[in-house]
């Protein structure tokens, strides 16, 4: 007589039992890493609308990079027509918005664009989880929570800023190359995740630094060929994005992204003290201020002090866990492991050494020592489970309310938008010290000919010659001056926030003073100075 294994009895029955807890593990890791994104998303919105950001000045940079894809959108190609020391990544990922703006207006264009920086940094999240997935609730809990409270990645997303762009490709990347704990045996996955690592490069030169980590891996792993097919995508992608660029002004391409960036000079500022302090998450109580303050470094030793203690005792814990049970899987230390730890340490190091330093920078560092610390957590809860999982809701209960503070303090601005506008007609041909004031004032686009391009009033000086600080004696060589009299001399109207400050142009050149008195008369100089020529130089 036959017998039939229903889904009660024997083998049928632990089947069903097996089955059901997968499904609820699933179900937990899934709520995890939608609870930990639907935070980052909440708070990135949270600042534009709770805190009526949306319009107003947050940094520097946006208006840089923002400003770039709007000439863009308009015919006016970075490199070949005006300085951008960074590659053309993230404005062609903004052209959509930049596009729009030519209907709306830059102000609305970037406020549209604003709304949607969160939304990509929420998929460096969800990507974080994926590729945790097979370790467990605790591990992706860890990762992803640490990713969604870590101070700058929340403040850096809520404008047009590099490293949430260059962070989120990395991450997708690593997603792509790794099978569970192993580097991935198929050319597919490793051609789209050099396409991602790729794509992060066309954001920002940072992703150099885990591509190079996860380049050895691949290196070091028993078949080295697998190296060639992650190469090939990095460069696909990388040319895709960039070639069209280079291809247009290739020596201008070079000296803009490469020499300019390689030959940054200046003071070593801030400490290495203090960006180490920054990289941990504690960073400047009020954001953009560059220094922390004393509580902020207190609490950054707290915090490295808590990294170090999990990261080795969490190792620890593996290690003690395989050599009670021989069978025990993973390894104790994998080979995602060593390409976390190594992607902290190269890419910590690579941030902390140049001269140049902006808080901004943790934003891309935050991801990795995220995973990093999941991977850890992880192997540690292995000996007391519940212990691990409420101390771990605990800590991130008070690493959310910490960052909603720093996000709470870390405060825009309003420009005077009404004075620009009173003083500069629509579509004139301003030439401005700061990209972002004249986005929100709708005075960044002009429609006469010939008009300068100038976009990074910073970056030009640094470009010009020699890599020089406007504050400094050097950037008033012949070539940094002669630079800046040919954007004067294809403007109408000046336009400067910072006033006559020598902190993006060197206007303490007897040459640039001398033209500005002999073509410009000053129209207000209260605050901000605002010029207009003489004699238009278009002939209007």
């Amino acid at each position: 007589m036959a017998h039939h294994s229903g889904p009660w009895s024997g083998n049928g029955l632990s089947g069903y039992v097996r089955t059901g807890l997968q499904a609820r593990r699933i179900s937990l890791i899934a709520l995890i890493v939608a609870l930990a994104a639907a935070f980052s998303l909440a708070v990135g919105w949270y600042q534009l609308f709770g805190l009526r950001e949306l319009h107003e000045y947050l940094e520097y940079d946006d208006g840089v990079w923002f400003g770039t894809s709007v000439r863009l959108a308009h015919g006016i190609f970075p490199y070949r027509n005006f300085v951008d020391d960074q590659p053309p990544g993230v404005p062609v990922v903004m052209l959509p918005f930049a596009l729009l703006s030519r209907s709306v207006g830059t102000a609305t264009g970037l406020a549209a664009a604003r709304v949607a920086v969160p939304l990509f940094e929420t998929v460096g999240v969800l990507a974080l989880g994926w590729m945790l997935r097979h370790r467990g609730a605790l591990t992706v809990a860890v990762a992803c929570g640490a990713m969604a409270v870590y101070p700058v990645c929340l403040i850096d997303q809520r404008t047009v800023m590099l490293e949430p762009f260059c962070a989120t490709f990395c991450l997708l990347g690593l997603a792509a190359v790794f099978d569970g704990d192993s580097l991935n045996g198929r050319t597919g996955p490793l051609v789209v995740g050099g396409a991602f690592f790729g794509l992060a490069g066309s954001c920002k030169a940072f992703a150099l630094l885990p591509f190079v980590v996860v380049a050895a891996a691949l290196l070091a792993s028993p078949t080295r060929q697998r190296l060639v097919p992650f190469v090939a995508g990095t460069a696909g992608a990388f040319a895709v994005v960039c070639g069209p660029f280079f291809a247009l002004a290739p020596s201008a391409f070079v000296h803009d992204v490469v020499i300019t960036q390689l030959s940054r000079t200046g003071k070593f500022d801030p400490s290495i003290y203090d960006r180490l302090t920054s990289l941990v998450g504690s960073p400047p109580s009020e954001v953009p201020t560059p220094l922390p303050d004393s509580s902020q470094r207190h609490l950054a030793v707290v915090l490295a002090i808590m990294v170090g203690v999990v990261v080795v005792g969490g190792y620890a814990a593996g290690r003690l866990q395989e050599r009670r049970y021989a069978t025990s899987t993973p390894g104790w230390f994998t080979r995602l492991d060593a390409v976390a730890i190594a992607a902290v340490v190269v890419t910590g190091a690579g941030l902390a050494a140049p001269a140049a330093y902006y808080y901004h920078y943790a934003a891309f560092f935050g991801p990795f020592l995220a995973l990093m610390l999941g991977l850890a957590a992880g192997r540690a809860g292995l000996l007391a489970p519940k212990t691990a999982a409420l101390l771990t809701a605990a800590v991130l209960l008070a690493g959310a309310v910490h960052a909603i503070h720093i996000v709470r303090a870390s405060r825009g601005g309003l420009p005077d938008v009404a004075l620009i506008q009173r003083f500069v007609p629509a579509n004139a041909c301003v030439l401005g010290d700061d990209a972002p004031t004249l986005l929100l004032a709708d005075r960044f686009s002009s429609t006469v000919p010939g008009c300068t391009a100038v976009t990074d009033a910073f970056g030009t000086t640094l470009s010009s010659d020699g890599g020089y600080l406007a504050s400094l004696p050097e950037a008033e060589s012949s070539a940094t001056v002669k630079t800046w009299l040919v954007a004067l001399e294809h403007a109408d109207y000046v336009v400067l926030v910072l006033g006559y400050q020598e902190r993006r142009i060197p206007w303490g050149s007897p040459s640039l003073q001398n033209y500005l008195l002999e073509n410009f008369r000053t129209v207000h100089s209260s605050g901000y100075v605002i010029l207009k020529r003489k004699v238009n130089w278009s002939g209007q």
